[in-house]
């Protein structure tokens, strides 16, 4: 009976050194910098330029410049997530996905009275990149 005991507690020693060491080695999981080994997920990425056109009626033709400010959203239809950017004072815009799908990209808002395409479909079936996702606002008069 006392072997028995014996052999439970230094089971139960053992047990609490491994489960403590596993405990330690998780806490301390971190770069030298102290952030986390795990950052988010980037599965694809989706980028373009956006710009306005002026049309001019009795203008000498068109004129155009870059779209800041205007709301680019893509939105998954597999797994029905929908992530938005805005584009910078160059008209760019970056948007970062964390699953692949079929994204459809739309513009909104802005100066613009209509965009052209109104919507782009990106298929992103594997990790990457998609760029050159552009889009062209009309400012009528």
């Amino acid at each position: 009976m006392r072997r028995k005991n014996i052999a439970v507690l230094c089971l139960t020693l053992l047990f609490a050194v491994v489960l403590g060491t596993q405990i330690a080695a998780t806490a301390n999981a971190e770069t030298e910098n102290g952030q986390p080994l795990t950052s988010p997920v980037t599965y694809f990425t989706i980028s373009g330029n956006v710009r306005y056109q002026f049309l001019r009626i009795f203008g000498l033709g068109k004129k155009e410049q870059p779209a800041e400010g205007v709301n680019v959203t893509a939105v998954d239809k597999f797994h029905h997530v929908s992530y938005e950017t805005q584009t910078d004072s160059n008209g760019n815009y970056t948007i970062t996905t964390q699953v692949g799908g079929l994204f459809i990209v739309s513009p909104s808002g802005g100066e613009s009275t209509f965009y052209t395409p109104p919507f782009a479909v990106v298929h992103a079936n594997h990790p990457g990149q998609r760029t050159n996702v552009n889009f062209k606002g009309f400012v009528l008069p």
